[in-house]
């Protein structure tokens, strides 16, 4: 075959072999390019109408044209002889890097970033790979990773009854069995989940040096694919994040529907992580002092404001001043009925939605607490759903301009959202529908609901887009970690910082990079009176601070120099958020607390007893003013 000419291809030397044919380095005659030239074995394609068809799918494949995609561009049959022209690559396999070694986290997810943006390309094409393995992945001297072999794919639609072969269909399951999904092994259909089921087997690899499924009999290896979990990673491998554990063993899971919905999931997964791993400038482990060190000075000096701190920033965060003269509204968030059946979304929208509306210099949500008070004026239970019946007479009573509520439901593969804003006497003031193409798509057009209710209720569209992060960015893009999330939140406001902590916990594995899980989750062990965890948990959210919005980054940053002990740090953080939001009692008291530590007392009074003004009937903040008069000298009060 060596100095034979295909086409206008002239081979110069063999540089691979494999179940699907002879891999040559050609020369291209008319384009004076060297490229990849893969002979099919004989009798592969059969008849002539075989090769028309895999003729028109290396033309739609040829049309890929990303970084990390080898590019098909020929195929053409000489003499009997079928033959596919691939971009020619310089570089290693994966499988020749690997060889039975791990690589270090920080290259596992420079290189799974790459292979999950190869197949988010691949899958907006509608294409499956279907023979994603260490093999078929080459990297360059520069690092570049290239996905070989898309080729070897098949398109993920094709019309009733049209038996397409594709090169995967011919190909043997040497080699590729431990990276088929069980979707594949049973030979029911295949989407871009069963290619994220076999890039998770790789990552897999990549981080422990062994196959999640090594076995070598044909039946046991079916068997572990089919039913049985691969060991945790980080038993092979210590050094394993919890992070990217949970990233490689939801992409391996059993079913498609609990994986990764779409390569874009898995990327940012990746990505998410890749940030949180990263130390931020400026915050730094610090140097505590050695008269500080002491557990029990420690719990004497944070024990005046841990309940004040939980207080403040779990019910009051949006909390406006009850005047007759707002000029902005203040609305309730009532309930959005999950018509799905679907757990994920059970109450999981009304913290989204209100974490959207948060994001707003225009409109104010009165808090969790304030419900509950007004509940419980109203002879209800403080749990009692805000429909919309219930969700009038509260606005009535507490003079709020507008009442908040929605609904989810499924139609087939979407999901159909509804939100709606009224005012107390019942008359709309905004009414947004929308329908989301799948789960994994829900967030963004919560996006653009929440931007739509907000000029609805009279905010300009040009303040609308100053201060509209993302909700992937703010929270997080698994909705399953919202709901763990939410949930914690829930029992944080019960008074159950032991299972606020199991939740948080929960949401973080699902999303390491979930900013406001960890401040959550640091405010919880902050309450239980674990000061080293809270530290470790706010300090990882300072390091996420630059994803969330300027509110909580200011939040975040304040409640973590508390506690490392950095007052006037902490003190510019409340005062920033003060001029963000000076009608929440909230950074008031954080600012009162600053103030306090640095043993100003006057300005700690002046500042608690603004956020007091706020919340009359709040036990904690008393609490705290007393505390600062006695710490003052003056024990009368």
């Amino acid at each position: 075959m060596i100095g034979t000419t295909l086409g206008h291809y002239r081979v110069l030397e063999k540089i691979g072999a494999g179940g699907m044919g002879v891999v040559y380095r050609a020369h291209d005659e008319q384009l004076d390019r060297d490229v990849a030239l893969k002979v099919l074995p004989p009798g592969t394609l059969s008849d002539e109408a075989s090769r028309k068809r895999i003729r028109k799918e290396a033309l739609a494949l040829s049309k890929l044209n990303h970084p990390n995609i080898a590019t098909v561009h020929d195929f053409g049959t000489q003499e009997g002889v079928d033959y596919v022209v691939m971009e020619y690559i310089v570089g290693r396999t994966l499988e020749y890097q690997l060889h039975g070694k791990s690589l270090p986290e920080s290259e596992v997810i420079r290189l799974g970033m790459q292979i999950a943006a190869a197949l988010e390309e691949a899958g907006e094409r509608g294409i499956v790979h279907r023979d994603l393995k260490p093999g078929n992945l080459m990297v360059t001297a520069k690092g570049q990773l290239k996905v070989l072999d898309f080729g070897l794919a098949r398109p993920l639609h094709t019309e009733a009854g049209d038996l397409t072969l594709s090169f995967t269909d011919l190909q043997s399951a040497t080699g590729t069995m431990p990276y088929m999904s069980p979707e594949q092994l049973r030979e029911q259909e295949v989407d871009v989940r069963s290619d994220i089921w076999a890039a998770g087997a790789v990552l897999y690899e990549m981080a422990t040096g062994h196959r999640a499924f090594s076995e070598t009999q044909y039946p046991r290896l079916v068997d572990a694919i089919l039913n049985r979990a691969p060991r945790r990673p980080t038993e092979l491998n210590p050094e394993i994040s919890p992070g990217l554990e949970n990233i490689i063993l939801r992409a391996l899971e059993k079913e498609p529907a609990r994986r990764y919905q779409s390569a874009r999931e898995l990327l940012i997964a990746q990505e998410q992580l890749q940030v949180s791993s990263r130390s931020v400038p400026g915050i730094p482990r610090p140097r505590i002092p050695r008269r500080l060190r002491d557990p029990s000075k420690k719990l004497l000096l944070a024990a005046g404001f841990l309940a004040l701190l939980l207080a403040s920033w779990l019910g009051w965060r949006s909390w406006v001043a009850h005047t007759s003269t707002r000029p902005h509204p203040l609305v309730l968030i009532g309930e959005f009925e999950n018509r799905t059946g679907e757990a994920v979304f059970d109450q999981t929208l009304q913290e989204l939605i209100a974490t959207a509306l948060e994001q707003s210099h225009f409109v104010s949500i009165l808090p969790r607490s304030r419900v509950q008070d007004a509940l419980v004026r109203m002879e209800r239970l403080p749990k009692t759903p805000i429909d919309e019946t219930i969700g009038r007479e509260i606005c009535q009573r507490e003079g709020l301009q507008a009442l908040v509520l929605g609904s989810i439901s499924r139609l087939g593969d979407r999901y159909v959202l509804l939100a709606r804003a009224e005012s107390p006497s019942g008359q709309n003031l905004a009414s947004v529908q929308d329908v989301a193409p799948g789960a994994g798509q829900v967030l963004a057009q919560l996006d653009g609901i929440v931007q739509r209710l907000r000029t609805g209720l009279g905010e300009s569209l040009a303040s609308v887009k100053e201060s509209s992060a993302p909700l992937a960015q703010v929270t997080s893009s698994s909705l399953e970690a919202v709901r763990y999330f939410t949930l914690g939140k829930q029992r944080l406001h019960a008074g159950d910082p032991r299972g606020a902590v199991s939740l948080m916990e929960r949401a973080i594995q699902v999303d390491p990079s979930f900013a406001m899980a960890h401040e959550y989750l640091g405010v919880a062990y902050q309450n239980m009176s674990e000061l080293d965890r809270s530290e470790d948990e706010l300090r990882v959210a300072a390091q996420l601070s630059n994803r969330v919005t300027e509110t909580e980054r200011l939040k975040i940053l304040g409640d973590y120099n508390l506690i490392i002990y950095n007052f006037d740090e902490a003190c510019e953080d409340f005062r920033a958020l003060v001029q963000l939001q000076p009608q929440d009692p909230a950074p008031y008291q954080g600012l009162g607390i600053c103030y306090a530590r640095k043993m100003d007392m006057d300005a700690s009074l002046a500042q608690t007893q603004k956020g007091l003004e706020m919340q009359p009937r709040s036990v904690s903040v008393r609490y705290n003013l007393s505390r600062t008069y006695f710490m003052k000298g003056d024990k009368a009060r």
